[in-house]
């Protein structure tokens, strides 16, 4: 009985171990008329062990569709991937800034990372982009597909903290990596 309690609890070191290790999603969800509140942890390892029973073939996704452009799709993922990096160099500050009577955007670099910030009447949106996992998601893609492991990797790459929050009339919404 102790070598089996002993198995047990080293199982569930190893799993919080590679919890820590990878990190984890926290989707936080509170609607506001029906009052449920849902906090679901995902942590990423389970991602990680869930593709390795996905068949080859199927871990690539038809990406977006992409009409009626001057560029293809592989030069545009080019562009984007040129763009970030002269955006990593360049130091931080506010990018974009919109008012429009009681809204507002704002798009401000900050550190590696670039914040989006919009507010208005019954809204606010909060967005923090790694520039690192941008340049991964953007890998991810071959121009045609996503490769879902890389897009896990680029997942992966997010430092910890607050991701996503919205606050609206009807819900708020936080997504948080640990």
């Amino acid at each position: 009985m102790k070598i089996a309690l002993g198995v047990a609890a080293a199982w569930v070191a190893l799993m919080f171990a590679a919890a820590a290790s990878q990190g984890c999603l926290l989707v936080d969800v509170h609607e506001k008329s029906e009052g449920f509140h849902i906090v679901v942890p995902a942590p990423l390892f389970l991602a990680d062990v869930a593709l390795m029973f996905v068949p080859e073939d199927e871990l690539r996704v038809e990406g977006p569709p992409v009409e009626d452009l001057p560029h293809s799709t592989k030069e545009l993922v080019a562009i984007a991937k040129r763009a970030i990096d002269t955006l990593a160099e360049a130091g931080d500050g506010e990018l974009v800034s919109v008012h429009d009577g009681s809204d507002t955007v704002l798009i401000s670099k900050v550190g590696a990372e670039v914040h989006v910030e919009v507010e208005t009447d019954s809204e606010e949106v909060f967005v923090r982009v790694p520039l690192a996992s941008a340049v991964s998601a953007l890998d991810a893609y071959d121009g045609e597909f996503i490769y879902l492991p890389d897009l896990l990797d680029a997942v992966e790459q997010a430092p910890r903290g607050r991701l996503v929050e919205v606050r609206s009339d009807d819900a708020d919404v936080k997504i948080t990596m640990w």
